[in-house]
């Protein structure tokens, strides 16, 4: 898919992109969630158990992934959750160890799911940051009417990594652990993340969202999400 296709598909729509903190827990938020003219998905945020789409909503139109081996391999696993996904988005670079994502995503989906993956000149911009703000940053230049944005909480509910998410971290992630969060790309972040690199980290992720997205007169920031950036 080009991008003149993409951007038809997003300019001027209603578009929601929901993370997989579980901060949207008991906020009965599916139902407004679905309404939206496009619901947006990060990486393995797509995967809602049937108990929590009241929460989190039963949409994934788009998919936005690091496409990495880690969360192909969730995505192989989990293709029964992205049967209407109309489109995955890399975001990130597309040189994942020497590996192009495309190939990384095309063969986990078996090509059954059109894929983008963002130009050199975007990434060079924007990279450095997490999938998160990246896929919000390209929506952005889609030029979309608004832009809902939940289920983020920059890793506070928990120090267990594993406890942050909505699914199984272990579980999705167990075949392929080769792209888990790494300290300064070497040391395996598993369990406890309490660190003094990575609290710098998130609060780095904070401030950029403080300073790019909050009074942004397109973004809707959910509330949960407003009460940690105050």
């Amino acid at each position: 898919m080009n991008i003149e296709s993409i951007r038809k598909l997003f300019e001027n729509k209603k578009v929601c992109l929901i993370g997989p903190a579980k901060n949207l827990i008991g906020s009965n938020e599916g139902e407004n969630i679905d309404k939206y003219d496009l619901v947006c998905r990060v990486n393995s945020s797509y995967i809602i158990e049937k108990q929590l789409r009241k929460d989190y909503g039963s949409r994934t139109d788009v998919l936005f992934s690091a496409s990495n081996f880690t969360v192909s391999s969730a995505v192989k696993n989990n293709m029964k959750y992205l049967k209407k996904c109309k489109l995955i988005i890399n975001p990130n670079d597309k040189d994942i160890h020497g590996t192009l994502a495309c190939d990384i995503m095309n063969k986990a989906t078996n090509n059954s799911i059109p894929f983008y993956q963002v130009d050199d000149n975007f990434f060079i911009k924007n990279g450095g940051y997490n999938t998160g703000i990246s896929s919000i940053l390209f929506i952005l230049t889609l030029n979309p009417e608004k832009l809902y944005v939940a289920g983020f909480d920059f890793y506070k509910a928990s120090v267990n990594l594993e406890e942050n998410y909505i699914f199984n971290h272990e579980k999705e992630y167990k075949d392929d652990p080769r792209n888990l969060p790494k300290i300064k790309k070497s040391l395996l972040i598993k369990g406890n993340i309490k660190s003094d690199y990575w609290d710098n980290y998130q609060n780095k992720i904070i401030n950029f969202f403080k300073n790019n997205f909050l009074n942004n007169e397109k973004i809707i920031l959910h509330k949960n999400v407003l009460q940690i950036l105050s």
